[in-house]
């Protein structure tokens, strides 16, 4: 019960119900700027319906020697292939298996995630024997003829970065495949001209059946994309390799231990011919220097790709009221700087591309000025679209309310928020996962004890809904690291949009093993992405109303206008960790509100009737 009054207060102050503001959140932590730096205008911010999810099953898989299989967001780790009901998870090999960690492995359910084969499944059985001594980061996709529905006619396939003997360090990729049973297995490696390759991501199956990877280089600054096209006289997938060169103007000097260019991911839309190749890279264009996409397109299948124009950052007011100011300015207006901290990508049906990114705020004060900065102020998730790279939108979706866990002494294993994106086949029906603590119930910023939330938008009517979908299920409280595939399953154990789902548990200590479990028939339905129909009088009016909420910033008194509002209504003013600290009941016209005796910081106005509640965002800051 103390949770479920917890969550319900989180819900109400963080998220609120119906046409609510989205709150971004301060922390009393935060020495880099005061709340009065956070010119946030609560118009800027889009309303949310929060639903209750459908509740889902916990299923057991395989697991790991260690972290170093599923620590990056833009892994293809868990794929869907519909024409097979099948599933799989791509993981280094079962904890405690003869070889050791880095031998690659997978577990497959070929009823739609029901019922799954977890025997260890070594498909880079090698590793050590050669020049490989170790595998990481696997990404892994099913494979199927053009036409086919008999399971045993498919392939696996993984690809991934593999640590070379001759540096000690990355150099090789791997590509391997094996019958869904673990059969029939080819082992392949490709070295690279340098040993600069840092880890690839984003495998897709196109229309034609042919496999895209991505990879970058960062001595040439160049991205490298495989293609495997399978060959039915060897059995086996003959794989090409393409390179781009990176635009990174200003950044030659930088560390390349400091990221001046990763992330790879690749996204294709249900045409299976448009797609989408995206890196993060460091440069000075737009006038100064942070981490911001690189985007290649093509139309063809990816016979063909053309760089899109970047995105400049500075041109979303709406991006920058969420971003702090940098150290060395006194310009909190222009000395702004967004900085991508980590993302996944999805195409919807009109062939635009959709980057779920995590924004955080560039420091300038830690050389070479270009580490985020990591509190509770300073991440966000926004949904960024665009098709040909001359406009991009900014949908704010959520602020981030935790600060990133460190789960090991060398600091080599994190839980963020793990942005996930995925669509229905269609492309009509967008998904975008998210690991976040409820701070609440943890009575901690810090993101261990992470749930799954999930961001719904339907293209059709422009209606969304955000969900946890962990809770009340065996994934409440541990969905760290959660995967999601590129297409969600539809119609399926009885959920219209079911989100398939990976999560890690670690046991205790650094370097410890990882369980990983499946989160079954959680999603969402479809009456759950369809806007309400008229609901009642009291509804409409509150919504219509033209309420203003000024000054903000205010130092002391706020008014509230409820403008044309013939009905009396309750006004609550709630602080970020949901506790009110000044109430009005049965307002009208003007109210006014004295918050001279509260402390700086961002407070959430909520007016609600017997129909509707809506939210305001302000902040106070005393002179």
């Amino acid at each position: 019960m103390k949770k479920q009054i917890l969550l319900l207060v989180l819900v109400l102050s963080s998220f609120s119900i119906f046409a609510q503001q989205q709150p971004k959140s301060m922390h009393i932590d935060d020495l880099r700027a005061s709340e009065a730096n956070l010119n946030i205008d609560p118009s800027l911010t889009p309303p949310r319906i929060v639903g209750a999810a459908q509740r889902g099953a916990v299923i057991p898989l395989g697991s790991s020697y260690n972290v170093y299989s599923i620590l990056r967001e833009g892994q293809t780790q868990v794929d869907y292939n519909q024409e097979l009901n099948a599933v799989s998870f791509v993981h280094r090999q079962n904890a405690g298996s003869p070889g050791g960690s880095g031998i690659i492995s997978f577990d497959i359910s070929k009823d739609n995630g029901l019922t799954w084969n977890t025997a260890n499944k070594p498909v880079t059985p090698s590793v050590g024997s050669g020049i490989t001594i170790g595998n990481r980061y696997p990404n892994g996709v099913i494979w199927n003829p053009i036409g086919n529905t008999d399971t045993t006619n498919a392939r696996f396939v993984a690809f991934g970065a593999a640590l070379t003997n001759v540096t000690n360090s990355w150099g090789l990729v791997y590509q391997t495949t094996s019958n869904l049973d673990g059969s029939n297995l080819k082992e392949n490696y490709y070295t690279t001209p340098d040993t600069s390759a840092l880890i690839p991501g984003g495998l897709v199956t196109l229309a034609n059946g042919d496999i895209l990877g991505l990879d970058v280089r960062r001595a040439t600054n160049e991205a490298a994309l495989y293609r495997m096209a399978y060959n039915s006289a060897t059995d086996d997938f003959d794989v090409t390799q393409s390179y781009w060169s990176y635009d990174l103007t200003g950044a030659t000097a930088l560390d390349s231990a400091n990221f001046s260019q990763g992330s790879p991911n690749i996204a294709f839309g249900p045409d299976g011919t448009t797609g989408y190749a995206v890196t993060a890279a460091s440069n000075v264009e737009h006038g100064f220097y942070t981490i911001r996409p690189n985007i290649w397109k093509t139309t063809d299948g990816g016979a063909t790709w053309n760089k899109l124009p970047s995105i400049d950052w500075q041109a979303y007011p709406e991006l920058l009221e969420w971003t702090l100011p940098s150290e060395s300015t006194a310009d909190t207006t222009n000395g702004r700087f967004p900085y991508l901290r980590n993302y996944d990508l999805t195409v919807d049906l009109s062939n635009n591309l959709h980057i779920f990114a995590n924004m955080s705020s560039r420091s300038d004060s830690i050389d070479p000025g270009f580490i985020w900065v990591d509190n509770i102020n300073t991440n966000s998730l926004w949904r960024i679209e665009t098709n040909d790279g001359s406009s991009y939108s900014m949908e704010f979706v959520q602020p981030w309310l935790n600060t990133w866990a460190d789960l090991a002494a060398d600091g080599s294993r994190w839980w963020g928020p793990r942005p996930q994106a995925s669509r229905s086949a269609d492309g009509s029906k967008l998904f975008f996962g998210f690991t976040m603590t409820d701070t609440l119930f943890t009575q901690s910023t810090v993101n261990n004890a992470p749930d799954f939330w999930v961001y719904g938008k339907n293209l059709t009517n422009n209606f969304d809904s955000l969900k946890n979908l962990s809770a009340g299920t065996g994934a409440e409280y541990t969905s760290a690291w959660a995967s999601m595939p590129s297409v969600v399953i539809e119609g399926s154990n009885g959920v219209d949009f079911e989100i398939p789902m990976v999560y890690g548990v670690p046991t205790a200590g650094a370097g410890a093993q990882l369980d990983y479990f499946y989160l079954q028939g959680a999603g969402f339905s479809t009456a759950c992405l369809t806007a309400p129909v008229v609901i009642s009088t009291n509804e409409l009016e509150i919504e219509a109303a033209n309420i203003k909420v000024y000054p903000n910033p205010t130092n002391g008194l706020l008014n509230v206008d409820l403008n044309t509002l013939t009905e009396d209504v309750n006004i609550d003013i709630y602080n970020i960790v949901g506790q009110q600290v000044q109430s009005i009941q049965n307002a009208r016209n003007l109210a006014t509100l004295d918050l001279s005796n509260v402390s700086n910081g961002v407070y959430f106005v909520r007016i609600s009737n017997e129909a509707t509640v809506i939210s305001k965002k302000v902040i106070v800051s005393h002179n």
